[in-house]
């Protein structure tokens, strides 16, 4: 064994350093595991990998001198084939599944999954493990979990050997039968095989059809299976020998079938046409059942390329098939190609083949486990709390801290592929704060937060979200009493679904809806109400004596306080105007009648007045109702180009059935703008203008 490793790999040094370790007892174990995966035409990392892991695991050797021996690759395939060990695998076989998948994530190496089910494999030939109850979970984790594995991977080979070893510790007096009754005419039915072989290399020169003949043997398990499926006897079994035949296309494979039938005799009622009538899983090929030259059942396959290709690869078909599964896995979708590689390999040279197996192909997300071996997908980035509130929602609410790998560890932790996770709780927690949303990935965990905020707090929520929507109108120089109306709050349940005016201050409380989005909308019932009722006229103290700022406004006051414009209601000239005297700002300028200023405080208000020949352009603002959904703002911008106004902004929302259009322009003055408003009146389909 070392002689034929040496012929293909220059690991001598490998050896020579592993016999020094004189201690070291399983030398001939490591060497039928390296000879194993070197039929697999992998690299010289991958074998020293394979040499050195046992004594590494043992303790024989350290990781510094594996690197220093060999390099960091070989570490590095050491280091991910001993992390698959830490994998609990204890759970029910409907768990299996993801263990397999989070086999493939911590691997991110094909190899490495090679590596390790070639030790499992050897391990279980050989009987390499004292315990007989640590060789029976072995047994049954290669049953549910590294069988199965080995099949998606295209590791046929691997499979089937696995799946003869578990019948034969888990079944063996049926292995018995089987062995002494198949194994009994073996060299007899290989014989068989070789003719019929050549005999069909006879034929397809003759037919002058190119194509390729293999022969197979059918392993023990496949065969229980078969028996028990089908409720047959071993002589019932007709494909324990079978030859594939795969040609170019559909019609040579209906005339090699007639062919075949002048050469054999066809055994009656084993023809079967998947051409014609494919299996559910779309598999298709013509199988004919004949009696061979020594007088035994010969099963023959016949197939074109691409339905060997789609029964081999494609979406797990082949593997769905032989697992009695009714629909492919995401597993099975990431694997497709990988199996299609390994059973090519021979087409490829090695070092890309290699290449092809280093891959990561869950890039993006991690699997970490529960105490009791549970897998758990995350995308990464996700942290302890997505991971209490995947168990379930009263975990995560009462959650205050983690054991990670069995380190304490805080709930704002990320978690890592491999992570074994046990979520601490307390009855006393107060429940969920507002910023573990900061420190959440998934939807899933965000929902059940934002849900405890709106069902468990529902009275601080309504408290909260009163409080915040009157900030609000205070901040727009209102006050919620104002705008309450019996119209907007009936207007903002309905479109969010609520039940009453507590439901909407509770969905403001816990962040379901936005203070300013209710706000708006209880703005526009209450202007609707109240924008045609005149505002009461606001007497000064004070007239004007001065001009201040640049020139525009005509105020009286302090000499040099600077004037600006208040941008809720956009006045320009040819507007009734009055200041407001603002802390350490000057004086802001408001229409009279702007709604605002029925909150100021009265002794802070100033007279003003627009003076003579003002040659500026001002902003002013218009809400515009029309039923036009679909074309209004397009046909707007002519408009708007005819008296020289520029846009500055524009705002839609729907309201009803109606659609509801805010636009800031700039115009000379009032003239100007009572001419926009016009036009835009004339418009089809407008309902209403008025500054705003």
């Amino acid at each position: 064994m070392e002689l034929e490793l040496l012929k293909q790999y220059d690991v001598k040094n490998v050896l020579d350093f592993i016999k020094e370790k004189s201690e070291f007892k399983e030398y001939d174990f490591i060497l039928k595991c390296a000879n194993y995966v070197s039929t697999y035409k992998l690299d010289e990392n991958s074998i020293s990998a394979t040499l050195l892991l046992k004594p590494y695991q043992q303790g024989f050797v350290s990781m510094e001198e594996i690197k220093e021996l060999t390099g960091e690759e070989t570490a590095t395939l050491i280091s991910s084939v001993s992390g698959l060990a830490k994998i609990d695998t204890e759970s029910k076989e409907n768990e299996a599944e993801k263990i397999r998948e989070m086999f493939i994530a911590l691997a991110k190496d094909i190899r490495v999954i090679i590596i390790d089910l070639v030790y499992i494999l050897e391990t279980i030939k050989e009987k390499n493990i004292d315990n007989k109850e640590a060789f029976d979970k072995l047994v049954d984790e290669t049953k549910d979990i590294f069988a199965p594995l080995a099949g998606r991977l295209g590791l046929s080979k691997i499979k089937s050997e696995l799946e003869d070893l578990v019948l034969m510790y888990t079944q063996p007096e049926m292995y018995e039968s089987l062995l002494h009754n198949v194994e009994l005419s073996a060299k007899e039915r290989e014989a068989q095989l070789s003719l019929t072989m050549d005999k069909l290399n006879v034929m397809l020169k003759e037919l002058n059809i190119n194509g390729s003949i293999s022969g197979r043997k059918k392993h023990y398990a496949s065969i229980v299976k078969k028996m028990k499926s089908k409720a047959l006897t071993l002589a019932q079994i007709h494909d324990l020998v079978a030859v594939r035949i795969i040609v170019e296309n559909i019609d040579e494979c209906y005339t090699i079938l007639g062919k075949i039938h002048t050469i054999y005799r066809p055994i009656d009622g084993r023809f079967k046409d998947y051409i014609a009538v494919p299996k559910p899983n779309g598999y298709q090929s013509l199988h004919t059942s004949v009696i061979a030259d020594n007088g035994k059942p010969l099963e023959i396959q016949i197939r074109t390329d691409q339905m060997h290709k789609i029964a081999e690869y494609g979406v797990a078909a082949h593997w769905m098939y032989k697992e009695k599964r009714m629909k492919a896995t995401s597993l099975d979708e990431k694997l497709g190609w990988v199996r299609e590689i390994m059973e090519k390999n021979k087409d490829m040279g090695a070092s890309d083949f290699v290449e092809a197996l280093k891959v990561d192909l869950y890039s993006g997300k991690i699997f970490v486990q529960t105490p009791k071996g549970k897998v758990l997908e995350f995308p990464e980035g996700a942290t302890v709390i997505d991971f209490a509130y995947a168990i379930h929602s009263d975990v995560g609410n009462k959650c205050v801290g983690s054991k990670i790998n069995g380190k304490i560890s805080p709930i704002i932790t990320e978690l890592h592929n491999g992570d074994v996770v046990e979520v601490l709780t307390t009855t006393q927690a107060k429940g969920p704060s507002r910023d573990w949303l900061k420190h959440t990935k998934t939807s899933s965990a965000k929902d059940k937060i934002n849900a405890y905020f709106k069902h468990e707090m529902k009275d601080e929520n309504i408290k909260t979200g009163k409080n915040i929507l009157e900030q609000t109108c205070k901040n727009k120089g209102l006050t919620l009493s104002k705008v309450l109306t019996k119209e907007g709050v009936e207007s903002v349940c309905r479109k969010y679904n609520l039940f009453d005016e507590d439901d909407m201050y509770a969905c403001i409380g816990y962040g379901g809806v936005s203070a300013l989005q209710v706000f708006n909308k209880l703005f526009y019932y209450y202007n609707e109400l109240t924008k045609k009722e005149a505002m009461p006229e606001i007497k000064s103290n004070v007239v004007i004596s001065k001009k201040s700022g640049d020139g525009t406004i005509l105020v009286r006051g302090e000499e040099g306080l600077m004037t600006r414009f208040a941008g809720c209601c956009n006045p320009i000239p040819g507007d009734d105007i009055i200041g407001f005297v603002s802390h350490g700002r000057g004086i802001t300028i408001h229409k009279k009648d702007c709604k605002q200023i029925q909150a100021f405080d009265e002794d802070r208000l100033i007279e003003a007045a627009w003076a003579n020949n003002v040659n500026s352009s001002f902003n002013a603002g218009l809400r515009i109702i029309t039923s036009d959904k679909a074309g209004f703002v397009v046909k707007l911008t002519p408009i708007l180009s005819e008296v020289k106004a520029a846009l500055l902004k524009l705002d839609t929302f729907y309201t009803d059935d109606k659609l509801s259009v805010y636009i800031l322009v700039s115009v000379r003055d009032i003239n100007t703008l009572n001419t926009l408003i016009k036009n835009i009146k004339k418009m089809p389909y407008t309902e209403d203008v008025f500054r705003a």
